[in-house]
């Protein structure tokens, strides 16, 4: 995959001050609107604007990816991979626009970003050993997209509100460029601090369970993984201290489910 860069780091530090200044300025966009002012902006309202929001921010991210990775659109693989999709997506928490697409690229990955964008490559496709494994990679993809996760982890790493990351996105030049950068490169890398991975991996196993696939799949795909990383051992410096190790991951699934009265075999 090709990296996603900033190449004017400072310029990008100012053009990010520059953003948070506006933000306070005016108040952080829609937030106070004149219906806000007033008290007549309802949950309902709110939910929605930070609902739009996201999808701006994730539309903009998938024009960048889209720059950057080929698709597949053969419709043999597609059918298979939207349909166990759409099996799934019923059993999600939160409503949004889901979509999935498949990119051409040999290692087995899959990440999401805001608003409802998954992906998967061609690699995990000719990984995974059955649809119940496929699933659960999905299950685990539209979790982390329904527990706003991506925007989370975002707001961590940038300090950045969702209404200061809309801004910075729909602005031009270096402060996009790095919310940008920074927003792929935890999509692609799957940068997720522990309690996000953990909340996306018993996530799925409920997803996973509800749409009635084995759930031994999840624990037989992430063993695989396990020994796939074996053969490439490196450290990811977009991973953040506290990401958890696959082992860890597959104890707190096997358990999961086993506390669900699955046998595991």
């Amino acid at each position: 995959m090709r990296p996603f860069s900033c190449k004017s780091p400072l310029k990008a530090k100012k053009g990010i001050a520059l953003v948070l200044m506006l933000c306070v300025l005016c108040g952080l966009g829609a937030e106070t609107s004149p219906a806000r002012q007033k008290g007549h902006e309802s949950g309902t309202d709110r939910l929605a604007q930070s609902v739009k929001r996201e999808c701006k921010i994730g539309g903009k991210i998938a024009d960048e990816i889209a720059e950057h990775m080929d698709f597949v659109e053969d419709p043999l693989i597609t059918a298979r991979v939207r349909g166990i999709f759409n099996k799934l997506v019923p059993w999600v928490t939160r409503p949004l626009p889901y979509r999935v697409s498949i990119v051409r690229e040999k290692a087995p990955n899959a990440f999401c970003i805001p608003g409802g964008y998954v992906y998967v490559t061609t690699g995990l496709l000719e990984f995974v050993r059955s649809d119940a494994e496929l699933a659960f990679v999905l299950a685990h993809e539209l979790c982390h997209a329904a527990g706003k996760h991506g925007i989370i982890q975002m707001e961590r790493n940038q300090k950045l509100s969702l209404a200061a990351l809309a801004v910075a996105v729909a602005s031009k030049g270096a402060a996009a460029a790095m919310v940008l950068s920074n927003a792929a490169a935890i999509a692609i890398s799957n940068a997720y601090s522990r309690d996000l991975e953990q909340e996306a991996d018993l996530g799925a196993v409920d997803v996973a369970e509800k749409a009635g696939y084995d759930l031994t799949a999840g624990i037989t795909v992430m063993e695989g993984l396990a020994a796939e990383e074996l053969k490439m051992p490196w450290i990811d410096p977009t991973l953040p201290l506290d990401h958890p190790k696959i082992g860890a991951r597959i104890q707190c699934i096997a358990a999961e489910v086993e506390r669900r009265g699955h046998v595991i075999r």
